[in-house]
């Protein structure tokens, strides 16, 4: 799986190059914004690791010109920003994961498996990765359950 990590803390970029090439990824680090447009939208990789705050062009930008050039690849936002109004910003404008700094190694690997193992899920059955999102949030149907579940409450 190819990632490209875009960040300007060359240091964490450096700890999670390694942490996540130890993990069998292949990883690209970039440290501003420009850059990491110009490689998201060459469309050879498999996930975007996205910072939020960038000098010059910040994060949000940068996916919003990844979505509007309808690149579908996962972009999960990496960042210090942690209020739930910056959460909701970056999943409303095509985020498909947003972790907080400081954050776990492990947990980032879980998400980036996850996201990995659900792709082909979400490829297969909508065709607009949006329209996932579209539909969550419309009210659930109700949830069947069987008649002996009455017993169990």
């Amino acid at each position: 799986m190819n990632i490209l990590l875009v960040d300007d803390d060359q240091e964490l970029c450096a700890l999670l190059k390694r942490y996540l090439e130890r993990e069998l990824f292949r990883v690209n680090a970039v440290h501003n914004a420009n850059e990491g447009l110009t490689e998201a939208l060459s469309g050879k990789y498999d996930a975007v690791i996205l910072d939020i705050m960038l000098p010059g062009l910040d994060g949000i930008s940068v996916l919003k010109r990844i979505r509007a050039k309808k690149i579908k690849t996962p972009v999960l936002l990496l960042t210090a920003k942690s209020a739930i109004e910056d959460k909701v910003d970056g999943l409303d404008n095509g985020a498909d994961d947003y972790l907080t700094k400081p954050f776990s190694l492990e947990e980032l690997s879980a998400r980036i498996e996850y996201e990995k193992k659900t792709r082909s899920f979400v490829d297969r059955s909508f065709p607009d990765h949006m329209a996932l999102r579209r539909f969550s949030n419309k009210t659930p149907p109700p949830v069947w359950r069987p008649p002996f579940a009455k017993d169990i409450d």
